[in-house]
């Protein structure tokens, strides 16, 4: 099973005049147990949209984030749930301590 699993995520931001700016589009991936995943890309192409969705910083527009299988509830919820021993959650709340998270760098 993976721990982290994206599917079809898509992010979408309202700008002035009612046009929508689609900054991730589609997007899938899984993350299993001690696997690294690097998010790489130029400037501007949602790398950073990505982890703040991961995080519920910001709202998809559709696609489904599952933890360990059971939709996203919310990092800090799934963390207070299953403790703070896990990968996962010690590098949500310090992301500086590791090298790559598991969504990746941006």
């Amino acid at each position: 099973m993976s721990v982290l699993e994206v599917r079809d995520l898509t992010v979408e931001f309202g700008q002035r005049g009612g046009s929508k700016l689609r900054a991730v589009d589609g997007l899938s991936f899984a993350l299993r147990e001690g696997q690294t995943l690097a998010l790489v890309g130029e400037s501007g192409s949602g790398k950073s949209t990505v982890v703040r969705a991961l995080a519920q910083l910001v709202k998809r527009t559709s696609g489904q984030i599952l933890l360990d299988g059971a939709p996203q509830a919310g990092a800090a919820r799934h963390c207070a749930a299953t403790g703070t021993g896990s990968s996962w959650c010690s590098r949500i709340r310090s992301p500086r301590s590791t090298r790559c998270t598991p969504s990746g760098t941006t």
